[in-house]
């Protein structure tokens, strides 16, 4: 039955929900580690026969320390923010420091509580000298209860670990909830670049088709009872045309695809002539990389679609040229409308998706009014000899030039 099935991975829900299962790992650990200490020490206490006065001490001060180290000093992004955090950090000091002259030697794990949380409190000018200083002093208590050089050693030595501890495994668990935060932004943007792409290219592929078969349709209604011939060669291109739409509509869904920079010249004379504009065309460049060609196609349709939405033109110039490492496309049209004077923004399609695919390849495109009426749509694509080596050799040979 459909939508029987778990929930995906990662999905709120799901069985494996691998997403969350790093940052609640840790978070785990941390608690269990921290609770561990604490019950060691309580219990060290309590089999010294503290007395019920000093039962009640030793859980009301552990429960403070607990509760503070698992409430509060598991979060040192937010601590380090946090104007409350001195205070809470002297009130633990208090509870960790103060019942050693009432349990002595049995509460010297606690202390090591402190020495992690100065790591985290304080500066980095001052948060290891009050850890130092916190061990010394445990070293220095230790010899005050048994004047025994190894046991002052071990005293100071397991403050430092469970300082040490304490610190890593609370930093341990801002890394992990950094990295989750990270690769959820990063998942996001990918979503979001992959819906930008297929908006983009749907727009540079369709937008030129859909023209030419609104304008080839119009022409062939009028030539219906007057040139039946040529209304039946315009039909042939109108399902042609509309093929090459739906090809591309499948393929945009999938990949980028290249397109053919040769076809597409041919297309926009067809298309313009339809329309009724003019068209003079040069076009002479070698054998240019997919990418290069594929791009050129591009802006070579959006120009064209451009001409056909934006203007009233009834001359068109197009200028494909190869020089010094560099290809040139210009379009130049008249009859140009004053909306299209300035380039749009770069959240926008059209020009703004030109813009984004023309930089990709290091170049430049510049699109604007160059006198009243007439307005230019030009990029400039380099090409790097070290990457496309075969292609510069063999440019002088496979030169092409179309004219009119």
């Amino acid at each position: 039955m459909e939508g029987a099935g778990p929930p995906p991975d990662g999905e709120p829900g799901g069985r494996h929900d691998v997403s969350r299962l790093a940052p609640r790992l840790t978070k785990t650990v941390v608690s269990v580690v921290v609770c561990g200490l604490g019950l060691v020490a309580l219990l060290n206490t309590m089999a010294a026969g503290p007395g019920v006065g000093g039962v009640f001490l030793a859980l009301g001060c552990m429960g403070v320390l607990l509760f503070f180290q698992l409430a509060y000093f598991t979060r040192s992004a937010i601590l380090l923010t946090s104007r409350w955090r001195i205070p809470i950090f002297l009130l633990k000091a208090v509870c960790a420091f103060a019942p050693l002259f009432v349990f002595h030697q049995t509460w010297v794990g606690m202390p090591g509580f402190i020495a992690g949380d100065a790591l985290l409190v304080l500066d980095s000018t001052w948060c290891w000298t009050l850890f130092t200083g916190v061990v010394v002093a445990m070293g220095g208590m230790q010899w005050s209860f048994t004047p025994d050089l190894p046991d002052t050693a071990y005293t100071a030595i397991s403050t430092a670990l469970t300082g040490l501890i304490v610190y890593g495994l609370i930093r341990l668990t801002d890394m992990v909830a950094e990295v989750h935060r990270t690769r959820t932004a990063l998942a996001e943007m990918a979503v979001a670049q992959e819906r930008l792409r297929f908006a983009r290219d749907l727009h540079d592929l369709l937008g030129y088709s859909l023209s030419a078969i609104s304008l080839k349709s119009e022409l062939t209604r009028r030539l219906i009872g007057h040139d039946d011939a040529r209304a039946v060669a315009e039909v042939s291109d109108i399902i042609e045309i509309s093929r090459q739409a739906l090809a591309d509509v499948r393929d945009v869904a999938s990949q980028y695809r290249d397109l053919s920079l040769v076809a597409e010249t041919r297309s926009a004379r067809s298309v313009l002539d339809a329309a009724g504009i003019e068209v003079s065309m040069a076009v002479v460049h070698g054998s240019l990389p997919d990418r290069v060609g594929t791009v050129l196609a591009t802006v070579l349709r959006e120009g064209v679609t451009n001409v056909l939405g934006h203007s009233k033109a009834e001359h068109c110039e197009i200028t494909i040229r190869q020089e010094s490492g560099t290809v040139l496309i210009t379009i130049v049209n008249d009859g140009a409308q004053p909306e299209p004077a300035a380039l749009p923004a770069r959240h926008g399609l059209g020009l703004a998706s030109l813009t984004t695919r023309v930089e990709a390849l290091g170049g430049r495109l510049t699109a604007g009014l160059t006198d009243p009426g007439h307005f230019r749509l030009q990029a400039e694509i380099p090409l790097h000899k070290p990457m496309f080596p075969k292609q510069q050799a063999q440019a002088p040979e496979g030169r092409r030039r179309i004219a009119q």
